[in-house]
């Protein structure tokens, strides 16, 4: 598919399969038909590269977020546009709809580079959003930046990962969102967090520069981790000599398998 005019880092799918969304730097949103590739729409408005896209869970909005500090959120039937949140100091990092859906109450978080998380409630009949969100400023430092985010398959709670190596873990099952957890086991940038897939146990994945993916699961009112070290060799795997090591490698990406029974790092 051709059709943006610069390069494309943001990919997605609508939740019947049938559109795909794309984000580029050259600050456009398009919609695409799966079967035969044809453009369906292109949304207009941010000014600067697109940095993550999301599509709500009732498939009928889609968010999109940008270097320009700003949040855009479209109809997904008819391309209109819904609401504009500005809530940012700085670029925008991730962006997620909420799976929870108790009520008519839901909502759309997103995370900066400006050290935020940002919850921002919207009514699911009437498709109004609050434009002040609930945020959670997490500068532990000057320059931190919270670089990913992750919900549980219920939405109930929200993981991120920051470049202060600390994961933070955040409850939306009161009047507004709480900060439940300060996880500081990491040793350098955290750059993904996900979730499980299933219902069956509170567990998430997290990716860090340090070389390390950690499998963290909730027991007994506190969370603890395996880690999972990408140095380490399978078994009858050949020792390389000392003068031959790579250098230190990174966590960039994590993912689980459908059944939750393995994590996928890169």
């Amino acid at each position: 598919i051709l059709g943006h005019l610069s390069s494309v880092y943001c990919v997605a799918f609508d939740r019947t399969g049938r559109r795909i969304l794309t984000g580029s730097d050259d600050c456009l949103v398009k919609i695409w038909a799966t079967d035969d590739g044809r453009l369906l729409s292109t949304l207009r408005g941010h000014s600067a590269e697109i940095s993550d896209m999301a599509v709500n869970f009732e498939n009928n909005l889609i968010a999109s977020a940008s270097c320009d500090k700003v949040i855009r959120v479209w109809c997904l039937r008819t391309c209109a546009p819904i609401t504009v949140l500005q809530g940012h100091a700085a670029s925008i990092t991730s962006i997620q709809f909420s799976p929870s859906a108790k009520g008519t109450v839901r909502y759309l978080i997103s995370t900066g580079a400006d050290g935020t998380v940002c919850f921002w409630q919207w009514h699911s009949l009437s498709l109004k959003f609050n434009e002040r969100p609930f945020r959670f400023t997490e500068r532990s430092r000057p320059g931190v930046q919270i670089s990913c985010s992750s919900f549980s398959c219920g939405g109930m709670f929200l993981a991120t990962g920051s470049t202060d190596h600390v994961i933070r873990v955040y409850y939306l099952g009161s009047e507004s969102p709480i900060k439940l957890a300060q996880l500081e086991s990491h040793t350098d940038k955290v750059v993904a967090v996900q979730f499980c897939n299933n219902n069956d146990g509170l567990r998430f994945v997290s990716g860090s520069r340090d070389g390390t993916a950690r499998v963290w699961h909730y027991q007994q009112q506190e969370w603890k981790s395996i880690v999972l070290d990408m140095n380490s060799k399978l078994p009858g795997s050949s020792v390389v000599p000392v003068e031959d090591k790579a250098p230190k490698l990174n966590v960039t990406m994590v993912a689980w398998d459908r059944g939750d029974s393995s994590v996928i790092t890169a």
